[in-house]
């Protein structure tokens, strides 16, 4: 996809990417629109997964003189 799309809060992208999911589980769409909403949320996707990347690395803590992940419940 050539445009970018706006850099969005996490949130907001994981709320346009559910809305997205929905129309496309619908399979009300013709295949056209199908192909560009799936192509919409293929880049929202890739854009979540890197916001968390971001947050990750800010949650790395300094200890012992090495960075140190911290450790977070599953």
């Amino acid at each position: 996809m050539a445009k970018k799309i706006e850099d969005k809060s996490f949130e907001k992208n994981l709320e346009e990417l559910d809305g997205i999911i929905t129309k496309i589980e619908q399979g009300e769409l013709p295949l056209e629109s199908m192909l560009v909403e799936y192509e919409k949320g293929m880049v929202i996707s890739a854009q979540l997964t890197q916001q968390l990347e971001k947050a990750k690395a800010k949650l790395m803590l300094l200890g012992d003189g090495k960075l140190k992940e911290l450790e977070m419940d599953e």
